[in-house]
């Protein structure tokens, strides 16, 4: 298993390392690191979205994980010329909440879309992870009233049409969707686990090599001068 974490840290790493500054704390160093992990699962899952769509001939919601790619490419470029990770984490950030609600409306309603605003909770975790707890305040406010606004048009103006989609189909969707979105809070508090425990090995040396070292100056002064001096 170390040997596996190894392995999925230094994939990871070889990836960030594009947009990590050598300036940078750990801590910004594993939020920038995070982020970059989330955006890649959300565009992996995005492209799955996108080949089933096409497939069923829905021709709007298919345009619309296409652009979230799209639309974050050209952030991730924009940051790499820039250096401005604060615009890249807000517009990330931003990705996350919106698109879930704009292929939800694009297709019906919370049964004909499969539930796929839950993924929009991944905006106000992610803000916190990223940014801190503070911060992500708002974007979980955003989050519910953007779900409380879905709620009130499916309640006043559903007709009790899947539209688009074949009932048959829905369930594959709420499958895809609650498992995506587990699977990224999954890998993400993971990963942000082991990091942590990874820094606090490190430190744990530091200190130890710190106290060896200390040790051996108390040694030194011994022998130079006496004990109660």
């Amino acid at each position: 298993q170390a040997q596996a974490n190894s392995n999925s840290g230094g994939i990871l790493g070889r990836l960030s390392q594009s947009v990590i500054s050598p300036s940078d704390t750990e801590d910004e160093r594993l939020r920038k690191t995070l982020l970059l992990f989330v955006c890649g699962l959300m565009n992996v899952a995005a492209g799955v979205w996108l080949m089933i769509y096409w497939a069923m001939g829905m021709r709007v919601p298919t345009t619309i994980p296409l652009g979230y790619q799209i639309v974050s490419a050209l952030t991730l470029l924009i940051y790499l010329k820039t250096k401005n990770f604060a615009f890249f984490r807000f517009t990330q950030i931003s990705l996350l909440l919106f698109v879930p609600f704009i292929i939800q409306w694009s297709i019906g309603n919370f049964i004909s879309s499969s539930g796929i605003v839950l993924l929009a909770l991944l905006a106000p975790v992610g803000a916190m992870v990223f940014q801190g707890e503070k911060e992500s305040i708002p974007w979980f406010v955003a989050y519910v009233v953007f779900t409380a606004v879905s709620g009130f048009f499916d309640y006043f103006l559903a007709e009790g049409i899947v539209s688009g989609v074949p009932m048959r189909i829905v369930p594959v969707f709420f499958v895809l969707n609650f498992t995506v979105l587990s699977t990224i809070i999954y890998l993400l508090i993971r990963f942000f686990v082991q990091k942590k425990e990874t820094f606090q090995a490190e430190l744990g040396e530091k200190n130890r090599l710190l106290q060896v070292e200390q040790d051996k100056s108390e040694r030194l002064l011994l022998n130079i001068l006496p004990e109660h001096i």
